[in-house]
């Protein structure tokens, strides 16, 4: 068995910089713009009551779509124990296709934006999962996702992985 990178994991990285770090400065300052300390930060304390009005939620609506201790074969989830990294891919599946047969060392959560995949992993029933809905996929376990629906599938998986070593392995 051998590692080989998928070309969708390897993203360019605009000015030698490695994008977690520049989106996660990103949203670090964007969270901090935006929060009451922020705020206070910038107005002083003129922008007390202005701070204060924008502490709430305003037009929000959360919804829980996965929360999970297992795998979505009965695995439980163990994190990597050093080095932490998150890789998110969007996948699109095209009608007819698949995604071939791989294994992934490292925890990962998949969410259905569109079209239906089906999940065969070796040793388990099929599984077929619709837009909306998400699982949490199978660690170092082989498993295939077909679309075998008319229209395409659009997935996003976030791997909890670790810097340095690949989060998806084919055979």
């Amino acid at each position: 068995m051998r590692n080989v990178p998928h070309d969708i994991l390897q993203a360019k990285r605009p000015w030698g910089l490695n994008p977690g770090v520049v989106m996660g400065g990103a949203l670090v300052a964007a969270v901090l713009a935006i929060s009451p300390v922020g705020i206070a930060r910038t107005l002083g304390s003129q922008g007390e009551a202005v701070a204060q009005a924008a502490t709430g939620p305003v037009g929000l609506q959360a919804s829980t779509v996965l929360q999970t201790t297992t795998t979505a074969i009965g695995q439980p989830v163990q994190f990597p124990a050093s080095r932490n990294q998150w890789t998110a891919v969007m996948l699109e599946i095209a009608p007819g296709g698949r995604v071939g047969r791989h294994l992934h060392p490292v925890p990962n959560l998949v969410y259905v934006l569109e079209g239906e995949i089906t999940i065969e992993a070796d040793g388990h029933p099929a599984r077929t999962y619709r837009p909306g809905q998400a699982f949490a996929e199978s660690v170092d376990h082989w498993h295939d996702g077909l679309n075998r629906g008319t229209t395409s599938v659009k997935v996003l998986v976030v791997f909890a992985g670790e810097d340095g070593k690949p989060v998806t392995v084919r055979p």
